[in-house]
């Protein structure tokens, strides 16, 4: 017997999250060195402690498994990262899920900053 998730109509696989996500509000990622995301601004649209979905098409250009080299920008300021490419989506959503390299305290910094509730 089949079930309905199994026949391929039904929902696909579920991600399952260690760490809480929230919607990044005026939180912005360029690419620095190389790579399609070089010069391009992009809206960060989801962020947890150390990775972020950015949107866009550029995004989807990157490798799965590349490591990055992206600045941050957040409220006037600006923090150059490493990252990796760790998940690149198509639909429902387009862009790609990047996340700190263990050795990025100023970038995990912001991130938490922006993660925090407004007072």
């Amino acid at each position: 017997m089949t079930s309905r998730g199994d026949a391929g109509d039904g929902p696909g696989p579920v991600e399952r999250r260690a760490s809480p996500r929230a919607p990044a509000k005026g939180l912005e990622v360029e690419g620095v060195d190389r790579g399609p995301l070089k010069g391009t601004q992009l809206p960060v649209s989801e962020l947890g402690p150390n990775s972020f979905f950015v949107a866009g098409p550029e995004a989807v250009a990157c490798v799965k498994g590349g490591q990055y080299r992206l600045k941050l920008h957040y409220n006037a300021r600006a923090v150059v990262c490493t990252t990796e490419c760790v998940r690149t989506e198509t639909a429902p959503r387009v862009g790609a899920v990047f996340r700190l390299l263990s050795d990025e305290r100023g970038a995990m910094a912001m991130l938490q900053e922006v993660l925090r509730p407004p007072k």
